[in-house]
């Protein structure tokens, strides 16, 4: 395509553009939206309050001109970008609103939209040269204000938020408690961003609460359910997708990190893309599948056009093979219909939803998908785009939404994503010297397309830096926190961020029979998509419009692939001789059980004797009555002379067996190794094992539990439920709470109540006060509240001996702090004396009074220590210092750390729970090394963890487990 075809349709798009835009100012503002149809605006529908679809969206607030205000600075448009700024501020002095809105929704587009405006407008060296004169961050008021409005959403048991909310009166008595995963995890950018340049982490804390609250819900195969209550954290619906209600929460993962700089939240995307592109990816590798998150079990065979955006993520990961593949499914869709139907099947090749409300998600991704190849097939797809937008939206008083796009029938609306997202991906497409598609910093569109970075410190006010705790990096020898300055650590990083190599088909696909034909168009995998989608007599050309299948269309050097994921099947060969390789191998060495075929997926991945009714099959003479069977797992009794057919696995990191022998296995059947010899060659050491002297010194375990029950409720939970038993190390100071009598919380005495600190106080460095006031998000703990008990807090932020002095200071009698990982420390301090030393000198103390009798006479332990009093703020650094070494500090990992948090959260669950009232206690055991290798597992008794998974010549094999 030539430059000069290129300006012409960016104009057009333009042109497009302003038309809708202008048509709103003129019949809508300050409405939310514009009725094309009809020439009017429209807002809250406050005569009909259950009127989601307009009011989860509309709130009275003028959404459609927030929404687009950086689409200015896309069109390069300094003057109307000025103009809708103070309109803004004219029009909207507070959101003080009785309009009951989605906080999704208003997120993502109200506070988005804000906040993109106001870094466009305050940008304090004009870089995008749209920083206006005697702006004052109002703008930014504005979102803090619509933030603080929205905060009440998240005060819920789970810290999920309600997916509702009143902007005035907040969460409305009776409000629902379900909510989707996107909306409830797809807040982070927003309200991460809000923090950064406020300097108050309050918001950041609180969406990340959200997301990591979900996050340690996915399950054992790391997918994640449509919707969820907020108050029990149960899943309602769980089909897992990369559609309608999970979608984004997907694309904030990523996103986050990209913005953020947090390199655990890339960790996260690894994990989940794996768990998508193994369970959800369909054979042919394009489209993806609604699954069962338990099992990954198929559940639907439709595809939405909100899961358009995938691709784009996909190139954003560095994927751009699948993207390439995923997004033909939705340009041949584009293809058929001239626009992407709500839902399609992909197995009926219909649309069973013909809507098309002008959603951006497949525009979005043709754009990430031209910035990435360059290839012009991108080009003349977003051609066809903007030509069918033109000819069959434009209406005299705006863009009309589709509701049918096979008759053409009108929706009398025009969102405001087709101006803030639809038509500037399209424009930033077509326009090659846009400045945002030469930006070399790490930002990111949202869900919205908002633009989202965070300015380097020089450009922020210098009060208005405040530490997260994310930056913070702590030594492994000592507890001294190594601090990055919260200013230097916004600026840009010094060392080159992760990315990915330029593109090249010749040097990332086999998909092109021509190697000097490098196009999309020449893959031979191209046709595919169009078959799968019914779009056979479709095509997307340079003409951009329909075509029947004629001589043009075919080509004798053409090559039409039925496209597979990659299936390569390896063997490993337990024999040193081929002659001693047993291809049909007897019961005495191989016994194979299965199950009914209509068994849930469920029961495929237990234990063997958790199988009910598991049946032995003869696989040598197998009858009718076993070929209904499945087989659900294998006994290898003698590993001589036997094959494993193995099967790499998408992770690209391990493989699953899938054949012993000649003989094929069921999906997640598990291979169960019971030769003595193999085991004693393979199996792992177990942690208590592996241990040093050193750490097996400062060992020891806890059992946290609810107080015993005194109701006579037969329904009341057992103690497995309520209670856990953890290694935790013990730091090189204070006592030693394995010898009885040393302090309150040590073996034999009365066990302690647990309580946690909450933010802004969950480290415990801050001093724990009396009379501080209480706030619905903030609740600082009092003296009394924590005099006398153990505190459980979070590594970090400050020193060991901080938190101990605090923790005296408040009269607590031990503290447990819980790890960023599950690493297991020794924690040490150069303030407070060792007990090495302090042994030391009791020696040398018992040496010089050596006729001293025994305190006790008798040898037995005393009686509990009676520590004194908490001390006074005023008590000399002496005294102080002295006290230090009063209270043990205990040290746990991150899981241990979160089970308490749970049990602490789960004390009241509802008004006729019996642990309503119940205290969380806590005491020292005398088994830590059976609680390491319990809480350790080795692959005989924990098959799902990869990190447990067995290596046989470099094979890391994800179904065999070792059975002594």
């Amino acid at each position: 395509m030539t430059s000069k075809r290129k300006l012409e349709l960016r104009d057009l798009v333009k042109k497009t553009w302003y038309h809708g835009y202008d048509n709103y100012m003129k019949h809508a503002f300050p409405d939310d939206e514009l009725r094309p149809l009809s020439c009017t605006g429209i807002g809250q529908d406050h005569e009909n309050p259950n009127n989601h679809e307009t009011n989860d969206v509309l709130g009275d607030f003028s959404m459609t001109l927030i929404d687009t205000l950086d689409t200015f600075v896309a069109l390069r448009d300094v003057e109307n970008f000025r103009l809708a700024v103070w309109r803004i501020v004219e029009q909207i002095p507070s959101f003080d609103l009785n309009s009951k809105v989605q906080v999704f929704e208003t997120t993502i587009r109200v506070l988005g939209g804000l906040l993109s405006g106001h870094l466009f407008a305050q940008d304090p060296q004009n870089l995008w040269g749209h920083r206006i004169d005697g702006y004052q961050d109002q703008l930014l008021f504005l979102a803090k204000d619509l933030a603080d409005r929205i905060l009440p959403a998240f005060n819920s048991s789970t810290g999920i938020p309600y997916a509702r909310i009143n902007l005035r009166y907040g969460v409305l008595s009776g409000e629902g408690t379900e909510t989707c995963t996107a909306g409830a995890g797809s807040l982070l950018l927003e309200f991460a961003t809000l923090s950064r340049l406020l300097g108050d982490p309050i918001y950041e804390n609180v969406a990340r609460k959200a997301f990591y609250a979900l996050w340690d819900r996915r399950s054992m195969i790391n997918l994640f359910g449509n919707t969820i209550d907020i108050q029990t954290g149960q899943w309602a619906y769980g089909v897992s997708s990369i559609g309608a209600g999970i979608d984004s929460f997907y694309e904030y993962i990523l996103k986050s990190h990209i913005l953020l700089q947090d390199n655990s939240l890339l960790e996260m995307w690894n994990q989940a893309y794996k768990a998508v592109m193994t369970y959800m990816r369909s054979p042919d590798g394009f489209w993806y599948r609604g699954v069962n998150m338990q099992t990954g079990a198929v559940a639907t065979t439709t595809i939405d056009s909100l899961a358009a955006f995938w691709p784009g993520l996909q190139v954003l990961a560095g994927d751009i093979e699948a993207a390439i593949q995923s997004h033909l499914t939705y340009a041949n869709l584009w293809a058929r219909y001239s626009g992407i139907p709500e839902v399609f099947d992909i197995h009926r090749k219909q649309a069973t939803s013909l809507g098309y409300p002008l959603r951006p998600e497949f525009i979005e991704s043709n754009y990430f998908l031209y910035l990435a190849t360059k290839d012009e097939y991108y080009l003349e797809v977003a051609e066809r785009v903007i030509h069918d937008l033109v000819n069959r939206t434009w209406v005299d008083c705006g863009l009309a939404s589709i509701a049918n796009l096979i008759t053409g029938k009108h929706e009398d609306r025009q969102h405001s994503f087709m101006l803030s997202e639809t038509l500037k991906y399209l424009y930033l497409t077509f326009d090659e010297e846009n400045p945002i598609n030469h930006v070399d910093e790490p930002f990111i569109f949202t869900t919205e397309g908002h633009i989202l970075y965070i300015p380097d410190a020089q450009d922020m006010p210098q009060n208005q830096g405040y530490r997260t705790g994310w930056e913070e990096r702590e030594s492994l020898e000592s507890d001294r926190v190594v601090w990055s300055d919260p200013q230097q650590n916004r600026t840009r990083p010094t060392s080159k961020p992760q990315t990915c190599s330029v593109y090249s088909p010749s040097l990332r696909s086999s998909k092109h029979s021509n190697p000097l034909k490098l196009s999309i168009t020449d893959r031979t995998d191209f046709d595919y998509a169009r078959m799968i989608t019914g779009s056979m007599d479709s095509v997307i050309n340079s003409n951009h419009s329909f075509h029947h299948l004629d001589d043009n269309l075919w080509s004798n050097f053409g090559f039409c692939e039925v496209p597979a994921v990659d299936d390569h099947v390896i063997e490993l060969i337990f024999s040193y001789s081929a002659d001693d390789i047993e291809r049909n191998p007897g019961p005495d060495k191989v016994e194979f059980y299965g199950t009914s075929s209509i068994v849930s997926p469920s029961t495929t991945t237990a234990r063997p004797e958790e199988v009910k009714n598991p049946v032995r099959l003869d696989m040598q003479h197998p009858s009718t009555e076993s070929s209904s069977l499945v087989t659900t797992h294998v006994l290898v009794s003698n590993l001589t002379g036997l094959t494993f057919s193995l099967k790499k696995r998408f992770d690209q990191d391990s493989y699953e067996i899938v054949g012993v022998g000649s003989y094929s296995l069921s999906a997640k059947t598990q291979v169960i190794l019971t030769d003595p010899y193999a085991i004693k060659v393979l199996k792992p050491q177990t942690e208590s094992e592996k241990i040093s002297q050193r750490d097996r010194d400062h060992l020891t375990g806890i059992r946290v539990y609810y107080e015993d029950l005194t109701s006579t409720n037969s329904q009341a939970p057992t103690e497995d439920t309520v209670s856990i038993s953890r290694p935790v190390m013990m730091a090189t100071f204070g006592p030693d709470v394995r010898v009885p009598g040393s302090t309150n919380l040590s073996v034999g005495n009365e066990p302690l109540e647990v309580v946690g600190l909450n933010p802004p106080n969950e480290y415990g460095c801050m001093p724990i006060m009396g009379n501080t006031p209480e706030s619905l998000l903030q609740k600082k703990e009092r003296v009394e509240d924590v005099h006398g008990k153990v505190i459980l807090i979070k590594r970090g932020e400050c020193t060991f001996a901080d938190k101990v002095q605090n923790a005296v200071l408040a009269g607590a009698k031990g503290i447990i702090v819980a790890n960023q990982d599950d690493n297991l420390l020794i924690p040490t301090s150069d303030r407070i004396k060792s007990r090495d030393e302090k042994e030391n000198e009791s020696i040398l103390f018992q040496k010089q009074h050596s006729s001293s009798p025994s305190p006790t006479g008798d040898g037995r332990s005393e009686a509990p220590v009676n520590e004194p009093p908490a001390l006074k703020i005023e008590d000399d650094d002496h005294q102080l210092n002295e006290k230090l070494k009063s209270i043990p500090l205990l040290f746990s990992t991150l899981e241990t750390g979160r089970s308490m948090g749970q049990l602490l959260a789960n004390r009241r669950l509802s008004s006729s729970d019996p642990l309503k009232n119940r205290k969380l206690m806590i005491e020292i055991v005398t088994n830590p090394l059976d609680l390491l290798d319990r809480t350790n597992p080795n692959p005989v008794t924990n098959p799902l963890d990869p990190s447990t998974w067995l290596v046989i010549n470099g094979y890391k094999l994800s179904n065999l487990i070792l059975q002594s």
